[in-house]
């Protein structure tokens, strides 16, 4: 994703009273993330918007916060991917609300073999974190993309056990 593309992107996401669902019929109607902040107040209230979050877009707050979190990640090796690029998951935009932009480490091609996600509690026991790790690690070896939300607990256990597969 070009800079300009991904600044836009993050300004989208990052702007208050946009969820997953307001993006996606904002994207609808306007296009793209420039499309929806070139769009005047009149025709973002006429999408329904709440008061707040059109005023938001409309504002462009969220511009100066995006360029910011641009900068932090290109610093640490991170690339973005928004729904509209090839590289986003086929398989995630068939749920029903998909997050508008993933932040990737690694190798981008990953996001699209087979994976399996991870999700648990946050407190886990000694146990579940060993056997996490353990059967993270053993899939991961066989090919397996490791997915999780990253949260505390099972999830991080989930990222501690797998070594990178060849490649990745």
């Amino acid at each position: 994703m070009d800079l300009d593309a991904s600044l836009s992107w993050l300004a989208l996401h990052g702007t208050a009273g946009l969820g997953a669902r307001l993006t996606r019929k904002l994207l609808r109607e306007f296009g793209s993330p420039e499309g929806i902040f070139h769009a005047s107040l009149t025709e973002l209230e006429a999408c329904h918007l709440p008061a707040a979050a059109a005023q938001a877009v409309a504002s462009r707050s969220a511009w100066r916060a995006a360029e910011k979190e641009l900068a932090e990640v290109g610093s640490v090796g991170c690339q973005l991917v928004n729904r509209q690029e090839a590289a986003y998951p086929q398989r995630l935009l068939e749920i029903y609300d998909p997050p508008a932009l993933l932040y990737v480490r690694g190798d981008v091609g990953a996001l699209n073999r087979h994976s399996i996600a991870f999700v648990g509690t946050r407190r886990p026991t000694p146990y579940g974190n060993q056997i996490t790790e353990r059967l993270a690690r053993e899939l991961a070896e066989r090919g397996l993309v490791i997915v999780s939300g990253l949260a505390r607990g099972i999830d991080s256990s989930a990222h501690t056990g797998p070594a990178r597969p060849p490649g990745v």
